[in-house]
Formats: C-alpha cells, sequence, structure tokens
C-alpha cells in the first residue's frame, strides 16, 4: 500500500501548538485592550475592561467547542442557539480589535503631528533668530554726530 501523506513529527506538532497559543494569546490581549477602552468610555475602571474582554475571549473559543459538540451529538437547536452566541462574541471581539488598532494608529498620527508642529515652530523662531543675528551685525552710525 501506498500512503500519500507521511506521518507529522513531534516537533512539528509542538511548533503549532506554540504557534496556536500564541495567536490565543494575542487575541486575547487585543480584546482585552480593545474591551478596556470601551469600559473606560462607559466610565467604568479599566481593570473592569480587562476582565471582561478576557473572559469574552476565553467564551469564544469554548463556545465554538460546544457547538462543534452539540452539532455531532445532534442538538441543533442548543448548537444553534450556542452558534450565535459565538457569532456575536466574534462580532464583539471584531470591534474590540478595531478599536484598539484604531486607537495605536491615531496615537501615532497624533505624535507624528505634534512633531511637524513643533518643527514648524521652531523653523519659525530659527529664522527669527537669524534676522536678529543679521540685523546687530549690520554696522550702524553713531548716534549723536
Amino acid at each position: 500500500m501506498h500512503r500519500p501523506y507521511k506521518r507529522i513529527g513531534w516537533p512539528t506538532i509542538i511548533g503549532l501548538i506554540l504557534v496556536v497559543i500564541a495567536f490565543m494569546g494575542l487575541s486575547l490581549l487585543v480584546t482585552a485592550t480593545g474591551t478596556a477602552r470601551f469600559a473606560r468610555g462607559m466610565g467604568y475602571d479599566a481593570n473592569v475592561g480587562y476582565a471582561v474582554g478576557a473572559v469574552f475571549d476565553v467564551a469564544k473559543g469554548m463556545l465554538l467547542v460546544g457547538v462543534v459538540a452539540l452539532w455531532g451529538r445532534g442538538a441543533l437547536g442548543l448548537s444553534g442557539v450556542f452558534g450565535i452566541g459565538w457569532i456575536c462574541l466574534v462580532a464583539f471581539s471584531c470591534l474590540a480589535t478595531h478599536a484598539t488598532v484604531g486607537a495605536a494608529i491615531s496615537s501615532t498620527e497624533r505624535t507624528g503631528t505634534w512633531k511637524m508642529e513643533l518643527r514648524g515652530n521652531t523653523k519659525v523662531e530659527l529664522a527669527t533668530v537669524d534676522q536678529q543675528l543679521a540685523a546687530m551685525g549690520r554696522p550702524t552710525p553713531p548716534v549723536g554726530y
């Protein structure tokens, strides 16, 4: 018999597991950060937002496992309800990620604008100092003669 595939070794499986865990951690951090931004905007403490975001992100992963398990057992109604919940959590995660990335981009743009304004003011001040130096360097006739 000819097998069209080769068995995947443990180093490959461990590597893939580490990549998945890294992406899960990144997703958790981004969702928690975005949720903290929402929480601060609504007047809550940022730590509440981090906790809620972390719970939502973990629930997002757990609900999908539940949907698949319930679907496999034939509980289509409950699987559909959990699926709708999962879709809501994914949508929330997307909004939180969008808010976090948008805030990072706006912060970078604000910093760049501030630096450009600062440079513009420095150029104006330099031109004023140059004019003063040029005026002081011109010979003036003595006063009173």
